[in-house]
């Protein structure tokens, strides 16, 4: 099972303001990623890179900026 996603964030202007990779680690959307392509972002979807469906990211569980994660969904 493909559990990488793409990630690409927005900020208030509709710039991108971040991009990189996570991992889908929950079958109800939760994705570990880095603290740093979330932190700036207005906006953010995640592109399942084996079927290329699109989700939205609504927004931060936890994250943690001494190590650089983020938990998403």
């Amino acid at each position: 099972m493909n559990q990488i996603v793409t990630i690409r964030c927005a900020d208030e202007e509709d710039r991108q303001s971040g991009a990189g990779y996570g991992v889908l680690v929950s079958k109800d959307g939760k994705i570990l990623t880095n603290y740093d392509i979330m932190k700036r972002a207005a906006r953010a979807k995640a592109t399942w890179n084996k079927d290329g469906k699109q989700y939205e990211i609504t927004g931060f569980l936890a994250y943690d900026k001494k190590r650089n994660l983020a938990l998403v969904q």
